[in-house]
């Protein structure tokens, strides 16, 4: 405690004994600006810390993603094919192969031509 917080206690009434109670209290629970510094490294030390993890997380599921979105990618490029193969099938009147995964696509009924009459 400063001597000019001490001066301003005993004016305002304080016996010495309080001013020397109250002294020693902000002594011993009071943080000093070290104290102070002290935590504040320490924070900025774990702040770093977890950001760095973060970044490193973040890196991980980007990698993730893009293997995920490739192999889909793949898939969907392999399936397409398959589906194209089928509809040129289709189309000249073989009958498309079935797969297990491809979507099958059957030939509608033929349809007349000439138009009908609706009753």
């Amino acid at each position: 405690m400063s001597a000019s917080a001490i001066l301003k206690l005993q004016r305002s009434g304080f016996t010495q004994e309080q001013v020397e109670a109250l002294a020693e209290f902000m002594d011993t629970q009071a943080a000093s600006k070290a104290d102070l510094e002290a935590v504040a490294h320490r924070l900025e030390t774990k702040i770093t810390d977890v950001r760095n993890e973060l970044k490193a997380d973040i890196a991980e599921a980007r990698t993730e993603t893009k293997a995920g979105l490739a192999e889909t990618k793949a898939d969907l490029k392999a399936e397409m094919a398959a589906v194209r193969v089928d509809v040129i099938r289709w189309v000249v009147g073989l009958r498309p192969r079935r797969r297990k995964s491809a979507i099958f696509i059957s030939r509608p009924a033929r349809r007349s031509l000439t138009p009908t009459t609706s009753r």
